[in-house]
């Protein structure tokens, strides 16, 4: 085994994009979630051009309260950060960003028992 990875993981799930969003062509991966053997819920995929709802989570990968995180984002020619939420309804919502594309990767969070 590799250190580090979690082969009782399951795979990751492609996540139903809302609100205008798209999947980032180009090699990127799309959308997804999934969790591991230790109950946390991990995020990936590169989004663009939408608004406000990105995906909903189904019950057993949401959190108990809501979390919020800082992703990567760009506009068309520059750089920068976002915001990200993710709600106990399970709501996955950008903002405070531009939307040219938006980096899920590297979020994670425990879910709710």
């Amino acid at each position: 085994t590799v250190t580090g990875i979690d082969a009782s993981a399951e795979d990751f799930i492609a996540a139903t994009l809302l609100n205008g969003w798209q999947n980032w062509a180009g090699g990127f991966s799309g959308a997804g979630y999934y969790k591991d053997s230790d109950g946390r819920v991990h995020l990936r995929g590169l989004v663009k051009n939408g608004a406000s709802v990105v995906f909903n989570l189904p019950a057993g990968y949401r959190p108990a309260a809501q979390e919020l995180f800082t992703v990567h984002s760009s506009s068309s020619t520059a750089s920068g950060v976002g915001r990200l939420d993710v709600a106990a309804n399970g709501d996955v919502t950008y903002t405070n960003g531009s939307n040219y594309f938006v980096q899920l990767s590297g979020v994670s969070f425990r879910a709710a028992n």
